[in-house]
């Protein structure tokens, strides 16, 4: 999809994922994939230690569904930081992924703003509040998928 005279960049092959969410006093979930396996773990704040599931195979229709997700919500066009800072505690987020065998990784960090594509706009990418994040749906629920745990990724 042309964006300002260019086309964005389309992940093909994912070589490392990594999402974490969560917020205080409930502590974060996290989810890592490397190649074609994957893990998740949980942690409170009163137990620091993150214990992290065993690692499992991931099935490629959802290896094929999460990189299709990724490349609908534009995932390769966001900046590196979501911030909004007009909400005390809440909900942080963080996403790392290194994909088509570049040689660093993207990260981006969020804090109560979730990006989205705005397609009443000329399609750009725009951030919303806590309560509207109708584009971070869509990658919450297929991490939901992998992690086969409803609602693991809130």
């Amino acid at each position: 999809m042309p964006i300002f005279g260019f086309m964005a960049v389309q992940i093909k092959t994912l070589e490392y994922f990594m999402f974490n969410i969560g917020g205080y006093p409930d502590g974060s979930n996290e989810i890592r994939i490397r190649d074609d396996f994957y893990d998740i773990s949980e942690s409170t704040f009163d137990n620091i230690n993150k214990l992290p599931s065993p690692q499992l195979s991931l099935d490629p229709l959802l290896q094929k569904e999460l990189i299709d997700t990724l490349n609908t919500i534009r995932v390769t066009e966001w900046r590196r930081k979501y911030d909004d800072n007009d909400v005390m505690d809440g909900t942080q987020w963080e996403l790392e992924i290194l994909y088509n065998k570049r040689k660093t990784s993207k990260i981006v960090y969020g804090s109560n703003e979730y990006p989205y594509v705005d397609h009443n706009d000329d399609n750009i990418i725009k951030s919303k509040t806590l309560d509207e994040k109708p584009d971070f749906f869509k990658l919450l629920n297929v991490l939901n998928k992998i992690a086969k745990r409803k609602n693991y990724f809130y």
